[in-house]
């Protein structure tokens, strides 16, 4: 088993930094508007350095505190979500929010000299005073960021039919207009968006089964749209990008078929303008006006 150190390094001012409060950043495209420095011929400044354990999860921030999933040896192995002091790394709270059993040999079946490890895949989500997690098995939980007490949890296998993939769920929930996105329900529940007061269904729609990449929304045209890549059986198992409205239930906008296949697509999705890009195995990208 790996195990990883967590590092945090100084780019920009702690003490006015914006927060970064889910995967890809304020608004999920992987930019801040905080100025960060550029003159990194020494790299930047290393914070603190704790041990961690295993995963892929990386992290979010608000405020004071920081958060991520880590995988640990609890009386069986467990993905553990861990708040953490900003300034210095100190543990300040940890929570198990599942099994880490992923079957197939997880990450540890690469190459023998590629062994990546194993250990959670998804990062947790902040909205107000709220962390939301979603696991390998599809179960979504909410925990308050200053206790840890949990608040709130929705199993989307069991509440909504959901059809997980071969090495389970590595999506992160997405934040965005004071809702939480997700994907991993069953037929008419592809997408969900839940009220992060307490994990209510505020909509849904979409029939396809989920790939490892986490949705992102965009303006496009002047309409909000959430956008994912999915797995459409019906299609010969092929992969597309799949635009869902956030204006109400049972609103599914559009659907490009055929931009990948037999891979679950992990790159995220852009948007540069109107212009909507995406990449995926077997070298194919492409651009899509919409």
């Amino acid at each position: 088993m790996f195990r990883i150190v967590l590092a945090l390094t100084v780019t920009t001012v702690l003490a006015s930094a914006a927060d970064w409060p889910q995967y890809r950043g304020p608004i999920g495209d992987g930019t801040t508007p905080d100025k960060i420095s550029t003159n990194w011929a020494s790299g930047p400044k290393v914070l603190w350095k704790v041990p961690g354990g295993t995963g892929f999860s990386s992290f979010t921030v608000a405020g004071n505190r920081c958060f991520t999933l880590e995988g640990r040896d609890e009386g069986g192995l467990q993905e553990v979500l861990v708040a953490r002091d900003l300034e210095s790394g100190r543990e300040l709270w940890t929570a198990k929010v599942g099994a880490a059993d992923y079957g197939h040999d997880g990450g540890n079946s690469g190459a023998d000299e590629n062994k990546g490890g194993d250990g959670p895949r998804s990062t947790p989500a902040i909205v107000g005073n709220a962390v939301i997690t979603i696991n390998a098995d599809l179960v979504v939980n909410a925990h308050d960021a200053a206790t840890g007490k949990p608040l709130w949890a929705r199993d989307l296998m069991k509440e909504h039919e959901g059809r997980n993939i071969m090495w389970k769920n590595a999506a992160s929930p997405l934040v965005d207009n004071g809702l939480i996105y997700l994907a991993g329900g069953g037929a008419g529940q592809s997408f969900l968006a839940l009220n992060p007061e307490n994990g209510s269904v505020v909509a849904k729609s979409g029939d396809d089964t989920i790939t490892h990449a986490t949705p992102i929304a965009a303006t496009i045209l002047g309409q909000r749209q959430l956008f994912e890549k999915l797995w459409n059986k019906s299609s010969v198992r092929r992969r597309g990008i799949t635009s869902t409205r956030h204006s109400g239930p049972n609103c599914l906008s559009w659907k490009l078929l055929g931009c990948g296949r037999r891979h679950s697509p992990q790159a995220a999705t852009t948007n540069y303008g109107e212009l909507l890009a995406y990449a995926v195995p077997h070298r194919q990208c492409g651009f899509h006006h919409r």
